[in-house]
């Protein structure tokens, strides 16, 4: 799954004028109800939800795919996640924070790491994106204190 996850960043990152939906990051969170999917679903959108620090400087296609491997795929200096675009808008990564990530329905005693980062990382993108009306409160406040009673003491 991480792998096509990968493929579809590099693939909606290519370009700043395709993006995703909110129909379609609701169809793809759907189909990722096991906690290890869940969790890979939340990587990836944390990670598509904003450029790479080239993608502003990019004026022409990225001339190489996405390194497919059974490992992380880290973004280093130089990797392709550098030069790639948001996946999508910041309406869409609102929707994507607030109706998926703080959704009641996600199990936070299932997941690991990965989502806990992803669940900060998509915070502190809203917050510094103007015009978004991102407040510790409402549903990222009831996010957090569930997030708060589930995680264990490791």
């Amino acid at each position: 799954l991480s792998e096509r996850l990968r493929i579809l960043r590099y693939l909606f990152g290519l370009s700043d004028k395709v993006l995703m939906t909110t129909t379609q990051l609701s169809h793809l969170w759907d189909l990722c109800y096991s906690p290890r999917d869940r969790e890979a679903c939340m990587v990836f959108i944390a990670d598509a939800s904003s450029g790479g620090q080239n993608a502003t400087n990019r004026t022409g296609a990225v001339s190489s795919p996405p390194a497919l491997s059974t490992q992380q795929n880290h973004s280093t200096p130089g990797n392709w996640d550098d030069v790639l675009t948001s996946a999508f808008s910041d309406e869409v990564r609102a929707f994507a924070f607030e109706e998926l990530f703080c959704s009641v329905s996600v199990n936070w005693d299932a997941l690991e790491e990965g989502a806990y980062q992803s669940f900060q990382t998509m915070f502190n993108k809203l917050k510094m994106v103007q015009g978004t009306s991102m407040k510790f409160n409402g549903p990222a406040l009831d996010a957090l204190w569930r997030i708060c009673l589930a995680a264990g003491s490791d």
